[in-house]
């Protein structure tokens, strides 16, 4: 988990655990509300053949170069968070199909 939800305690964990649980089964990882300041993606996460991946509502100032790890990626939603731009690996996800960033501060 990112240091933040570390930082959470047991409960925070737990819940982000929870979230992941089923990704291998669904294809979608949602994190909505998870409190973290950056997101990458771990190897573990990148074993997994995500479709969708939902960041919304966390504080995220940035997305880490890792997300390209994730080509079968279809949809990334990133939407009210604090990011102030993308990392140029975005478009090697050319599975891509949406891409939501609104209420973001991209420059």
């Amino acid at each position: 988990p990112p240091p933040t939800v570390l930082e959470g305690g047991l409960d925070a964990i737990t819940m982000y655990l929870g979230r992941l649980r089923s990704a291998p089964a669904t294809g979608v990882v949602d994190l909505t509300r998870t409190p973290m300041t950056a997101f990458s993606c771990p190897g573990y996460l990148a074993s997994f053949p995500i479709t969708q991946l939902i960041l919304n509502f966390n504080g995220l100032r940035e997305l880490r170069s890792e997300i390209a790890r994730l080509t079968g990626l279809k949809v990334l939603d990133l939407k009210d968070n604090n990011l102030q731009r993308l990392p140029a690996t975005i478009g090697e996800l050319t599975n891509l199909e949406r891409l939501r960033v609104d209420r973001n501060q991209l420059t």
